[in-house]
């Protein structure tokens, strides 16, 4: 438990959606997590078992994860994440997707809502997000994001 004191500045905890950020480089892990804090309650994971964990606890609506990591790779900790908790969105993000033979795309494709590619920009990454969170999948009929 541990209780939150606080004034109350932007969305309260209840409104921001719960992101669980997965890379096994720290400083990335920190500087995505910067990046999402506005819009959503981020858990910052360094590893796939420990966020494995915690989703068995908590609820959340989006995944963010790393492709290649040592303990177990981004696919892998989507498709255990998601028996967890069926209605997660995933977004993956790949420094080499296209090192994936087809069929391994493809499968990973169908278990993924989205993928950003390595370097990630930060606008880019809390649009995607929330728009995950939000139940859709980008269209590209809009570019520009509302405020």
């Amino acid at each position: 438990g541990g209780g939150g004191g606080g004034g109350g500045v932007g969305m309260t905890s209840a409104e921001r959606p719960g992101l669980v950020l997965v890379d096994d480089e720290q400083a990335i892990a920190e500087l995505f997590a910067a990046w999402l804090d506005r819009s959503f309650r981020v858990a910052t994971f360094t590893r796939p078992r420990e966020a494995l964990d915690y989703l068995q606890r908590e609820e959340a609506a989006v995944l963010v994860t790393d492709l290649a990591m040592p303990e177990m790779s981004g696919l892998e900790l989507i498709s255990r994440a998601r028996r967890l908790q069926p209605n997660l969105r995933a977004l993956l993000i790949s420094g080499m997707v296209f090192t994936l033979d087809r069929e391994q795309t493809a499968q990973a494709l169908e278990q993924v809502d989205m993928v950003l590619c390595k370097p990630v920009h930060p606008q880019e990454l809390e649009e995607c997000c929330r728009r995950l969170a939000g139940g859709g999948k980008p269209d590209k009929s809009s570019p520009e994001g509302g405020a």
